[in-house]
């Protein structure tokens, strides 16, 4: 008679110890929270206990982060907040650390959009962070490419854009001339208006600029804007008054590198 008595002792110390060690988080519970966002991961599992995300949903949502991501899920066969967290976890491990925190939400945004998921509250509600968050990011990034390029460069691009200097098409070339990151992120939205070569600067400085001191900076901007195919020399000179340092041999090097 003690034998089932003991079993369920075994039982609820094997539940207590799972429970005490972590395992019901998902292995890159702190990665994806870094990567998402604290308030993304909060609003995704504040979801799921009111079912919001359902089972069905839950299944379907795995299915659309592919098919590694469902095959977990499938072989745990669980559906609640612990769960979610293992399905985030597995995201990260197979797709989401290889992009950006904003492509992340904004990927998660068009699944929750869609017919076959149809979770369109969450999904304005992550929307709604997502555009408050690339706001706050695009004022602190223009800030940071003001001070790394400096006020005057700033100043002589905006004029040549206002006053029709520089067309759509070099818009085009200096984001091809700025590298792949840069010219794919100008493709995919697809504008050249007043405001592209901002986000063109922007971008540039999320990749390369950061890394750069200003002199190396503008060397490398009047390189591309003196090429044949964007062809900006009076741009170009009007950006070397900026900037009384002598102009590097290694930094054409440098531009020639991000064809």
């Amino acid at each position: 008679s003690c034998l089932p008595l003991l079993s369920v002792a075994t039982v609820d110390l094997r539940k207590e110890s799972i429970e005490a060690s972590g395992l019901r988080m998902g292995q890159y519970d702190k990665e994806v929270k870094e990567k998402l966002g604290v308030e993304v991961v909060k609003m995704i599992l504040d979801a799921v206990e009111p079912a919001e995300i359902s089972e069905q949903k839950m299944e379907d949502i795995t299915q659309g982060l592919g098919p590694k991501v469902h095959g977990g899920h499938s072989r745990r066969n669980s559906c609640d907040s612990a769960e979610m967290r293992h399905i985030l976890s597995d995201w990260f491990q197979h797709d989401l650390c290889d992009i950006s925190g904003d492509e992340g939400v904004q990927k998660l945004v068009e699944l929750f959009e869609s017919e076959d998921i149809s979770l369109k509250p969450l999904a304005v509600r992550l929307k709604s962070y997502l555009d408050k968050k690339l706001e706050e990011d695009k004022e602190a990034t223009q800030i940071k490419v003001c001070e790394k390029l400096g006020p005057g460069v700033i100043e002589a691009i905006d004029n040549a854009v206002k006053n029709g200097a520089v067309t759509k098409d070099k818009i085009s070339a200096i984001a091809k001339g700025l590298g792949p990151y840069v010219e794919e992120k100008h493709k995919k939205r697809g504008q050249s208006d007043n405001l592209e070569m901002g986000r063109i600067l922007r971008d540039w400085f999320r990749k390369d600029l950061f890394g750069m001191d200003s002199e190396r900076a503008l060397n490398v901007l009047v390189k591309i804007l003196e090429k044949d195919e964007v062809g900006l020399t009076d741009l170009a000179t009007k950006l070397k008054g900026t900037n009384t340092k002598v102009f590097r041999k290694e930094d054409v090097v440098i531009v020639d590198s991000l064809k």
